[in-house]
């Protein structure tokens, strides 16, 4: 029964009006289906809007299990000075900064970076882009 019976009871007896109401209403329109595509709607409508953001979630997420399923070390895709500098593996700036070897930080890092994707409107795409790079890189070179 759940929510689902709890929901349905306040309904059918009155009691849900205003605000409150609303959202047992949108509580039990998702439970039958029918605000899924409404809300799928509007996740996409806001991706849309911050293309930047959209784009380093979905290639942060891809990466992780392709991380996981190869077996790659931290190590192998660490950044160090000897690394960058001296053997020229400059691919290492971006890998380091992509890579997640856990779930808990992945999920961490990609919610903070989607609450932080209204800059992204505020600013534009590619000063949002040139934010993040410049970001991205002060933290590789402090770590």
């Amino acid at each position: 029964c759940g929510l689902s019976c709890a929901t349905t009871f306040v309904l059918m007896s009155g009691e849900a009006s205003g605000p409150a109401g609303d959202v047992f209403r949108l509580a039990v329109e998702r439970e039958r289906g029918r605000a899924a595509p409404a809300a799928a709607r509007t996740a996409l409508a806001e991706a849309r809007s911050r293309p930047v953001c959209a784009a380093l979630i979905v290639l942060n997420a891809a990466w992780f299990p392709a991380l996981q399923s190869y077996g790659v070390a931290p190590e192998a895709v660490a950044i160090g000075e000897e690394d960058v500098l001296d053997r020229g593996e400059y691919w290492r700036v971006a890998t380091a900064t992509l890579s997640h070897f856990d779930p808990v930080h992945l999920g961490m890092n990609l919610v903070s970076l989607w609450n932080l994707s209204p800059l992204e409107e505020a600013w534009g795409s590619a000063r949002f882009a040139c934010a993040t790079v410049a970001a991205a890189a002060a933290a590789e070179a402090v770590a």
